[in-house]
């Protein structure tokens, strides 16, 4: 199996940090060093850090009482036996837990100068700390969707598709705008599960690969617990190897018991802490708003005008779809294992939506729930460029379309946010394209 190169993963790595320092900017200039920076359903994802650094548990009463995820509710996700539950997961923060170490010494440091601004490790720079963790969490998983595509699709066009998934797709904004939600860190999540499987299935006879392929596994549901429907990518990828490995089936068999005992300690943080906060080993699905199924979510999911519309809000998905069925065509074996296994994941992640559709009275940037197949679209749209290599005109144009569509992506973003910020709307779909193309009345979708 080819090494991936190392030195295009620096490119991503800058990306991160340039991330990073632009939501740092951003929320300076919005809300202030002063200001409340951490909103919305981030306070419930935040809430474990000041528990975890400064009461060593995760018993978070007093944390909701400073933060107030739903206003001055003492419990306002509900809770038995004096004990606030959550139903947002832990995992997220224990990544975010070393760069919010960081920005409470930050904090501390900045309070023996006189600069103290909220309760300790509630302000700023441990907020900073925490999301700029998420953005760089993400920035891996960037890196190690570009070395899966290398590894199986080839080095050529791998860094400029991981660029386009992620600057041209929701990805954008849930790591520049709103990093300290699941959906960031999700992308770390999916692209490990996906890589550590690949290297496992490659090599069925080392165990130790197997186990660390379950573990990530694991702690990928632990993070997104939708993203367990993801799982059927990988338990693909085992079924089609023991298809086509015929003489060495006692030691596929070792490996997916091995990858078994992976995944459930992988997810174990999670259920330990759910167990320990309402006695039950799996969190209920966060941000129940009351929504229910009907047919139109088929559509909607994908193309609605509103605040659903994976495809409609970022269009080059549509290109990295087209993608995915050629690798199936025109790849080796590995190429048509992942191109099948990247498919199934999609599929999963769109009836997931539709058959769970929370959320659908919120207003957020559109496509939130599809940050986790931030890896599929990348390697779609790898295959799509490579599949016309040896038509540079065609190439050039498919190119120049797939750049287009990352601008239009950056303008969407910035004129939501200009509308958010300034005009205090939370705008649809055709809210924010009226405005992007200079119809400035805001008026009813």
């Amino acid at each position: 199996m080819p090494e991936p190169r190392i030195r295009p993963d620096r490119w991503l790595v800058a990306l991160a940090l340039l991330v990073a320092v632009g939501y740092i900017a951003g929320t300076s200039l919005t809300t202030g060093y002063h200001g409340s920076i951490i909103q919305g359903d981030a306070k419930a994802y935040f809430s474990y850090l000041p528990s975890l650094l400064f009461d060593g548990d995760i018993l978070l009463n007093n944390q909701f009482q400073t933060l107030e995820p739903e206003g001055g509710v003492p419990y306002p996700y509900g809770g038995s036996h004096g004990r606030a539950a959550n139903p947002f997961p832990i995992a997220p923060a224990l990544l975010w837990l070393p760069g919010y170490v960081a920005g409470v010494g930050v904090e501390n440091v900045l309070a023996r100068l006189g600069f103290a601004a909220q309760s300790p490790g509630y302000g700023a720079a441990a907020v900073w700390g925490a999301a700029a963790a998420s953005i760089l969490f993400a920035g891996l998983g960037a890196v190690l969707t570009r070395r899966l595509i290398a590894v199986v699709i080839g080095e050529h066009n791998a860094l400029s598709a991981v660029l386009m998934s992620w600057v041209g797709t929701a990805a954008l904004y849930y790591t520049l705008v709103t990093p300290l939600y699941s959906h960031a860190v999700s992308w770390f999540g999916v692209a490990s599960m996906l890589y550590t499987a690949h290297l496992a299935v490659v090599q069925p006879s080392r165990l130790r690969r197997w186990f660390v392929a379950g573990l990530f596994a694991g702690y990928m549901v632990a993070i997104r617990l939708p993203d367990a429907s993801l799982l059927v990518m990988p338990l693909f990828m085992f079924a089609a190897a023991a298809a086509s490995m015929r003489s060495n089936r006692r030691a596929l068999t070792a490996g997916v018991l091995a990858w078994i005992g992976g995944l459930g300690l992988g997810y174990l943080p999670q259920g330990i802490a759910s167990y320990r906060l309402y006695g039950r080993w799996s969190p209920s699905s966060p941000t129940e708003l009351g929504a229910t199924f009907h047919p139109g979510l088929f559509f909607d999911a994908l193309f609605s005008g509103h605040y659903e519309g994976w495809i409609s809000w970022t269009p080059i998905i549509a290109l990295g779809l087209i993608g995915l069925p050629l690798l199936i065509a025109r790849g080796g074996a590995d190429a048509r294992r992942l191109g099948y296994a990247a498919m199934l994941g999609v599929t999963a992640l769109y009836l997931t939506d539709v058959l769970h559709p929370y959320g659908r009275a919120g207003a957020a940037f559109g496509a939130r729930r599809y940050v986790s197949a931030s890896p599929l679209i990348a390697i779609g749209l790898a295959t799509l460029i490579n599949a016309v290599a040896d038509q540079p005109q065609v190439r050039r144009y498919l190119l120049g379309t797939m750049w287009a569509l990352v601008a239009w992506n950056v303008w969407l973003l910035t004129c939501y946010e200009i509308l958010v910020n300034i005009h205090h709307t939370y705008p649809t779909l055709l809210q924010t394209a009226r405005y992007a193309v200079g119809l400035f009345a805001i008026s009813s979708p």
